[in-house]
């Protein structure tokens, strides 16, 4: 197995953050040009760079000799050969995807594999078989390993409940470390994907997240920053009751939002009558459950994160109209109602900013 050196993650010294943050951010710089960037001393950034250089976090450009008379300036890079990340969304109803990603942020190909049929241990059992291969074939070591799963995630990567997964105070973070022998960080599949289109998109610092796949999730960000609520349960929005004695849902409950709004209720033929009518009562249900939050928060933007094929007019439509129709004029007024083009790999994104974020110690 490659994994990484215990030598080189987590890195816990604020100044090599920096300087990872801001390469991160702008691309290659000379340490001159770092030092001016952060405000850290021409000493420090140049410890920093010494240090990072001999990790193989960082490697040199060629020297640039045209910039000015004297020494060259030679410029660093992160480099994105040297680690790489694993992300792992489990979000989907009948399937889980994965993809590997460098220091850039940006995913390889995504790669989805079958779990139909497989949930509980049996589910845990053959993702972890799977992941362990990935780490010992992979080309280059890998640093950490990302997840985003839905249900409730305590902040110590613990399933607290996932319904659809049929786990319950289940410790994935911790049996997926000790089985891959690699840091692991799990968290709900909303809340990275609430992060990931902060970060990715320029849909404002107050925006509200709607996660569709195999159940409904929702993330926050508020002032830019993504809410995990006291027992980091921010987002349960799926198992809001919507319909009184509505359909049965996984979670023992009836008339969940999730039953009504999920990718299995959208998957519907939108040349049928029927089908038009299906899609306008999941996005009126989905309106009348977050106009609340709209009305409550003065957002700049409802983002639906939902695959190609359970998108349309309609539903964006009826779910702009309902939230019009239950709020004032001054919350829906400038409101974006919009699908997210990232939703393919939304989560997957999230989960290598997240692990990334905690190994190379940014926002220190």
């Amino acid at each position: 197995m490659l994994g990484s050196s215990p030598s080189v993650f987590p890195i816990t010294t604020p100044s090599r953050s920096r300087v990872i943050q801001e390469l991160f951010l702008s691309g290659p710089k000379s340490r001159a040009d770092i030092a001016r960037a952060t405000s850290l001393t021409k000493v420090t950034v140049s410890e920093a760079v010494d240090d990072l250089l001999g990790k193989n976090i960082l490697e040199e450009l060629s020297s640039n000799r045209e910039l000015r008379p004297g020494k060259p300036s030679i410029p660093v890079q992160l480099n994105n050969d040297s680690f790489s990340f694993l992300a792992v969304d489990l979000s989907a109803a009948k399937t889980w995807s994965y993809s590997f990603f460098g220091f850039d942020g940006q995913p390889l190909d995504v790669v989805n594999i079958d779990r139909r049929g497989l949930t509980g241990q049996a589910f845990f059992d053959s993702l972890a078989q799977k992941l362990s291969e990935l780490i010992s074939q992979s080309d280059t070591p890998v640093a950490g390993v990302g997840v985003g799963s839905p249900g409730v995630i305590n902040r110590k990567g613990k399933v607290i409940s996932a319904p659809n997964l049929g786990w319950e105070d289940f410790d994935l973070q911790n049996l997926l470390q000790t089985t891959l022998g690699v840091p692991v960080v799990v968290e709900n599949d909303a809340h990275l994907s609430a992060s990931a289109i902060h970060t990715f998109s320029s849909s404002g610092a107050y925006i509200l997240l709607i996660r569709i796949a195999g159940g409904l999730g929702a993330g926050l960000v508020v002032d830019g920053v993504v809410p995990a609520g006291q027992g980091n349960a921010a987002g349960e929005l799926g198992h809001t009751v919507v319909v009184e004695n509505g359909r049965e849902c996984a979670c023992g409950k009836k008339g969940c939002l999730e039953t009504y709004v999920s990718s299995s209720e959208l998957e519907v033929d939108l040349n049928q009558a029927l089908g038009i009518a299906a899609i306008k009562e999941s996005a009126s249900l989905l309106g009348t459950a977050i106009s609340p939050i709209v009305g409550l928060l003065n957002l700049n933007a409802v983002v639906i994160a939902a695959n190609e094929d359970l998108r349309s007019d309609q539903f964006l439509q009826q779910l702009s109209q309902t939230i019009a129709e239950r709020t004032l004029p001054i919350s829906h007024e400038n409101l974006t109602v919009e699908y997210t083009d990232f939703a393919h790999d939304i989560v997957l994104r999230g989960a290598a900013g997240r692990v990334m974020g905690q190994l190379l110690g940014l926002g220190q």
